[in-house]
């Protein structure tokens, strides 16, 4: 009896764990990619409030420091979500990963139900110039996922 029971707990709180979760909240994930950029964006509703996390740009290249110059990040359609950064003087960044902050939370919204038709048209343009200042524009589309 004792054998039994050491199998059968953990996987009885493993089932648990995946009802809770499931119940709590619905997600959704946008990613994209270019020759030079991924883009990664999720967001999930619990208590019919959107909480989204940041956007998050990966630079595949190897030829770091780039000088960032502008980006452009709008997630639109039922919800609009915009971010455009500009900066007078090129940026030096010297990382692969480049987050992109929006508001933390949506006002509580009992149509927060249906995610996948939440952003129509997704991208991410940006502009940067590399280490030997040649300039670049590419434009990310998002596929949700």
């Amino acid at each position: 009896m004792n054998k039994k029971w050491r199998y059968i707990i953990p996987i009885a709180i493993i089932v648990l764990f995946a009802l809770f979760y499931n119940s709590f909240g619905k997600g959704i994930k946008l990613t994209g990619s270019s020759e030079h950029w991924t883009a990664n964006f999720s967001a999930h509703v619990m208590d019919e409030r959107l909480q989204v996390n940041d956007l998050e740009l990966s630079y595949r290249k190897d030829d770091l420091p780039i000088m960032i110059e502008s980006i452009d990040a709008q997630l639109s359609g039922q919800l609009d979500l915009h971010k455009q950064i500009t900066y007078p003087n090129p940026y030096k960044y010297d990382k692969k990963i480049y987050p992109i902050s929006f508001s933390p939370s949506i006002e509580k919204n009992p149509l927060l139900v249906n995610l996948k038709n939440m952003f129509e048209n997704p991208s991410v343009t940006i502009n940067w110039s590399d280490k030997n200042g040649k300039s670049y524009s590419e434009r990310i589309q998002l596929q949700t996922q």
